[in-house]
């Protein structure tokens, strides 16, 4: 009896994804390994070399690739703990930046700022919040802008000081420089 073609393709996926795993030559090479995995339906294996591969990406400044990297892991969600979940958010938010595709830039951190919300993390979320604010005012949404800059202020001024509070304040100076508002600009810029 012959096999199907799907059949077929996913058999010689795991084949080639079993050959590259155990090959010194090609176990490094994630990206091969991410797209294998993906073709042999295997989640965890999608959720082990996508990410990583991603980070590579990322760190060769091909910024589009870790992009459709992030975008094949996120895909698998379900399969993710809420922590790395959001963490993989705000990693594919910054390639998007990168590459310029601000709206979903937005609806990702909003996500990210979802999940961050439900597991009680105000810093992550509030950082995310200042992180939105910058985004909604590069895409001149200034009065969006400014409440979720205030929002993460708030949220961030009832934590102890951090980084995550200074990075509020920037996305406030960054607001108030990009409406020409140039002395409240450098108080915020100040703090």
């Amino acid at each position: 009896l012959e096999t199907s073609f799907p059949d077929r393709r996913l058999a010689l996926h795991r084949m080639i994804l079993s050959v590259l795993k155990e090959s010194p030559e090609t176990r490094n090479d994630l990206a091969r390994l991410a797209n294998h995995a993906e073709g042999t339906k295997d989640v965890s294996a999608v959720l082990e070399y996508a990410p990583a591969a991603a980070q590579q990406a990322s760190a060769a400044s091909s910024h589009r690739e870790a992009i459709a990297l992030y975008e094949l892991a996120l895909r698998f969600t379900d399969s993710l703990s809420p922590v790395r979940h959001a963490q993989m958010l705000e990693a594919c938010a910054l390639e998007l930046r990168f590459a310029n595709r601000f709206a979903d830039v937005i609806s990702i951190l909003k996500k990210a700022i979802e999940l961050w919300g439900s597991m009680g993390n105000r810093l992550r979320e509030g950082r995310n919040l200042a992180e939105l604010s910058i985004v909604l005012t590069i895409e001149g949404r200034s009065a969006e802008s400014e409440m979720v800059s205030q929002a993460a202020i708030a949220m961030l001024e009832s934590l102890p000081p951090s980084a995550e509070l200074a990075w509020a304040y920037t996305s406030q100076c960054f607001l108030r420089m990009m409406l020409r508002d140039c002395a409240d600009a450098v108080l915020w810029g100040e703090k």
